[in-house]
């Protein structure tokens, strides 16, 4: 063993790793600046500069590793093939997880050069899950729900799904089903018309042309009768305005309501009993 250690020239050695590790930090401040060039074009430019100088960066430090490695190997005598065999079963575990990994890096690539969405901004996603971009990863998205729990989701997922973003829709509706009494039934064409008309004089982000405005008698239930309100807003469908315009069609609703001198339905309840009284004998 000492024989070995004498024959080994650590000074070039070191010399020779140093240089590479020196080269490979180079070609890292070199490599930004070009993905910088690349990216300013888009408006995700910050979030594209990230995750592909983060995936470039995994490759570099790959190929820098297997550089030092054979410099180790030459001057050493370690194999590379004996330290990085792992028989059979190993290298079907490191094929399926460099699969998965692989997979979640083109996904990224994909959602970031998509543009679909960038950090900060609100979507809804195919399956339902709807929450605020916290951060975009290489590999995974996480996303801010409304109740503040952060959600991890691989960005194979979230590129398989349709994606809506909030963020970007200037628009919003409203739609609302009201019950009503039967002792009211002849008042309900009235009815239909002054809601209609209270909520063009009381919303005035109401969309009127080239996008439905209706409120209509629909239906005869066993209990009630049901009208439908459903209108279009120039709002966005999140934050505070979405929810105040919501509040303002509900008071002008009721405003048109009482003043029709009409009352709502109450639901109406059915209980069963299992209950059994035992007979006295």
């Amino acid at each position: 063993g000492f024989k070995m250690l004498k024959r080994i020239n650590f000074a070039y050695l070191v010399s020779r790793v140093g240089r590479t590790l020196w080269a490979m930090d180079i070609l890292k401040k070199i490599k930004k600046l070009c993905i910088s060039a690349f990216c300013e074009k888009y408006l995700n430019a910050e979030e594209m500069i990230t995750v592909y100088d983060r995936i470039t960066n995994i490759f570099l430090y790959f190929v820098t590793a297997a550089i030092i490695a054979q410099i180790l190997s030459v001057n050493i005598g370690i194999a590379i093939s004996s330290v990085l065999s792992l028989g059979g079963l190993g290298t079907i575990i490191l094929s399926l997880a460099s699969k998965s990994v692989a997979e979640q890096l083109v996904s990224g690539i994909g959602l970031s050069t998509s543009g679909q969405f960038v950090e900060g901004e609100k979507i809804k996603l195919g399956d339902g899950t709807k929450g605020r971009i916290f951060k975009i990863g290489v590999t995974h998205v996480e996303l801010r729900l409304s109740d503040e729990t952060i959600v991890r989701i691989p960005n194979s997922q979230i590129f398989d799904q349709r994606i809506v973003n909030l963020s970007r829709m200037h628009r919003n509706q409203v739609k609302q089903t009201l019950r009503f009494r039967y002792e009211d039934i002849d008042k309900m064409p009235i009815v239909t018309e002054e809601i209609k008309a209270e909520i063009m004089a009381s919303c005035p982000k109401l969309i009127k042309m080239n996008r439905p405005f209706r409120v209509h008698w629909r239906g005869i239930e066993k209990d009630h009768l049901e009208v439908v309100v459903d209108c279009r807003f120039n709002i966005p469908p999140t934050g505070t305005a979405r929810w105040d315009n919501r509040q303002e069609v509900l008071e002008a609703i009721y405003r048109a309501v009482k003043r029709c001198g009409v009352e709502f339905a109450r639901p109406s309840f059915s209980v069963e009993s299992d209950c059994k009284v035992a007979e006295e004998r």
